[in-house]
């Protein structure tokens, strides 16, 4: 159920052109170096999509609101604390709701309902996005049945109660429309 909702989040919803207030719309990406990730032993993530979309949300009797969501999918790193859980290597996604800049918060704030986590958009100039998240669940929370409690699930910070920054770049949309998430390619 998750997979689909968040393969929904990536196939199905209808772009829709973004003002320069706005979040930018679209796939960014961000594949980490062999080296790179030896130099950094607590890193987890290898490589990482995002891609930024819109919907019209229709109500009963009123007006469509606009959605702003936020799929997410990750190749771990085999390193950190993802391999010590026996995570590592493996591709795993989340499904996020993004709301604007407001009264309590900054920056755009796409987030898991629940307590799955939240990122916050510190840097969107239409070619890098960057975010920062201190705690954010990705992978399977769902076991295949349907039913809750799977076991593949991680915190895309390096440590707890730290904040991680990631800086992704702009893509064709296709990019990652290609990678989703088993034709990603270990």
């Amino acid at each position: 159920m998750r997979r689909l909702f968040t393969a929904i989040l990536f196939a199905c919803l209808t772009a829709l052109p973004a003002t320069a207030a706005e979040l930018t719309l679209g796939c960014f990406v961000r594949h980490y170096s062999a080296e790179h990730l030896a130099a950094r032993p607590d890193q987890i993530v290898a490589s990482i999509w995002l891609k930024t979309s819109t919907f019209l949300f229709p109500h009963a009797g009123m007006e469509p609101e606009l959605i702003h969501l936020a799929g997410l999918v990750v190749l771990t790193a085999r390193q950190g604390h993802v391999e010590k859980a026996g995570l590592g290597g493996q591709v795993l996604d989340a499904g996020l709701f993004c709301h604007p800049p407001n009264q309590s918060h900054e920056d755009w704030v796409c987030s898991i309902d629940g307590d799955g986590g939240a990122i916050y958009i510190t840097r969107d100039d239409g070619k890098v996005l960057v975010f920062r998240t201190q705690y954010l669940s990705v992978g399977e929370l769902e076991n295949d049945d349907g039913t809750f409690g799977g076991g593949r699930v991680f915190n895309l910070a390096e440590k707890p109660e730290t904040y991680v920054i990631y800086r992704l770049y702009r893509v064709d949309d296709a990019v990652c429309d290609a990678r989703w998430p088993e034709e990603v390619e270990k």
